[in-house]
């Protein structure tokens, strides 16, 4: 096997330092922040706390540093941070899967930014109070909106949030109550400047989700969506009637709210969403006389609490996932054994339980090394996978072991999945980058509830058992050790 060539030193810093010149973003860099970073980058072991501080420490210097109205820091720093794993993980073998763990950590401090930047708008309005006593009825107003602020902010960011529905539904539910507004809405294209996504349209106290949604196809939102990422304010039209959004505005926005009559938008700004805007519209002229910069920050919220919403429920999926398949790890297959198992013993249903092994798999990783071992592993779980229904499920057990769960599935069943899985797996050469595909065999075993075992250990037991007989017997085949064969004889 040919011995792979190793990075030569620095190579990293080469290659970062041009990423940063082509992007012309080396010139932020202090001097001691540059340092500081080669400093951390020489250790072969990632520390992730040292990096974690590090990158925020980056983005609030920069964010203080920043004198460009056009500069969105939060995103240079998001990108300068993927670019910098990426070298280290190929150059360091530094672990892929603290990217996220990274990107999490920097959203938290921009979030945490956001929230000083709140409590500074609290102190601006505090002021006004003390200048002067003509302004009493603004500063009341100034303090009323910065309350319906921060309530709203907390009510957007629950952590008690699981999906990015439940944040759209808050965010869009308090904004109609602030803004008295009789629609609110939020769209999320699927590309740049698309005008086809998802819409969600809250009103009458519901959240409607419309998939593959079509804007009307005018000029009023072609020229909005190719301006999204050159505005960072919010736009405001107090009568859409004489306004200047254009000459094709009213019939744009009644395509989608028939009688609107006031209309508040901003665009979403965030690296993972690549295109869209939230709305407020009002049947009312002039409804949204003031609310400007609320409605700019409260979107800016919005998208960050969106944006950290998919950093969990990706953390969450990686949990619970094999790093090398993709299937379920040990653990939760575990747990959804004892899930179904319950499920089946309540309701009286079958439920089936196979165990797999892939064949010889110790030569493979001597005989080409344990990265094509794991090719071998995720392409056999690849195979496997696309051969089970939906309601099964797949895990990996352990080594070159795999469990499957079939769900209302009886012995017979059982017995026929398993063979299928044998004979697909038997006859799919697989062309793992060595010179010629390989063949790859595997061996089963299963075991059914309620004829065989009464409890989801038993099944466990059961199906290994027809595993180590299968093996034993010459493998590339099923093997059953239960009773059902014998009564049948």
């Amino acid at each position: 096997m040919t011995e792979s060539v190793q990075p030569q030193p620095l190579r990293w810093l080469e290659l970062f330092e041009t990423f940063l010149l082509e992007k012309n973003w080396k010139l932020f860099f202090a001097e001691t922040e540059w340092q500081e970073l080669c400093q951390m980058s020489s250790q072969e072991e990632l520390n992730t706390i040292a990096q974690e501080h590090f990158w925020g420490r980056l983005l609030v210097s920069w964010e203080t540093r920043n004198l460009e109205k056009s500069r969105y820091v939060y995103v240079q720093v998001r990108q300068i941070l993927k670019e910098y794993i990426e070298l280290m993980c190929h150059h360091r073998s530094w672990p892929h899967d603290q990217l996220d763990t990274l990107l999490f950590a920097l959203a938290e401090t921009q979030i945490d930014q956001q929230r000083k930047q709140l409590i500074f708008w609290n102190f601006e309005y505090e002021k006004k109070a003390e200048r002067s006593q003509i302004a009493e009825r603004e500063n009341e107003h100034a303090q009323a909106e910065f309350y319906n602020l921060r309530k709203l902010t907390e009510y957007i960011g629950q952590k008690t949030l699981q999906t990015e529905q439940d944040v759209v539904q808050n965010a869009l539910d308090g904004l109609m109550g602030i803004l008295e507004a009789d629609h609110t809405a939020i769209f999320l294209g699927e590309d740049p400047r698309s005008t086809k996504g998802t819409f969600y349209l809250y009103r009458h106290g519901e959240l409607e989700v419309h998939p593959d949604f079509q804007i009307s196809n005018t000029s009023f939102w072609k020229q909005y969506l190719r301006s999204i990422h050159r505005r960072t304010d919010s736009q405001l039209a107090e009568s859409i009637q004489s306004d200047s959004f254009g000459p094709v505005a009213e019939k744009s926005v009644h395509a989608l709210f028939p009688n609107a009559s006031s209309l508040l938008i901003q665009h979403l700004r965030l690296p993972d969403l690549l295109s869209g805007f939230i709305l407020a519209c009002s049947e009312e002229p002039f409804a949204f006389d003031g609310f400007r910069q609320f409605f700019h920050v409260i979107a800016t919220t919005v998208a960050h609490t969106m944006q950290n919403t998919r950093l969990h429920a990706r953390i969450n999926e990686m949990a619970i996932r094999d790093a090398v398949t993709g299937l379920y790890n040990r653990h939760h297959i575990d747990e959804r054994l004892r899930h179904s198992f319950a499920i089946s013993k309540r309701y009286n249903r079958e439920l089936s339980l196979i165990m797999v092994d892939i064949d010889h798999f110790k030569v493979f990783n001597d005989t080409y090394g344990h990265q094509i071992g794991d090719v071998v592993l995720r392409e056999v779980a690849n195979l496997m996978q696309n051969r089970l229904r939906a309601t099964d499920v797949i895990g990996r057990y352990g080594g070159e072991e795999f469990m499957i769960i079939l769900q209302e599935t009886g012995h017979p069943g059982a017995r026929i999945v398993a063979e299928n899985l044998v004979r697909k797996v038997n006859q799919s050469p697989l062309d793992i980058g060595v010179e010629e595909p390989i063949n790859v065999t595997v061996s089963a075993g299963f075991a059914s509830y309620p004829i065989d075992v009464p409890d989801a250990d038993g099944l466990v037991r059961l199906a290994d058992m027809g595993l180590y007989e299968a093996k034993r017997s010459g493998r590339n085949r099923v093997c059953y050790t239960g009773a059902v064969e014998d009564m049948l004889q």
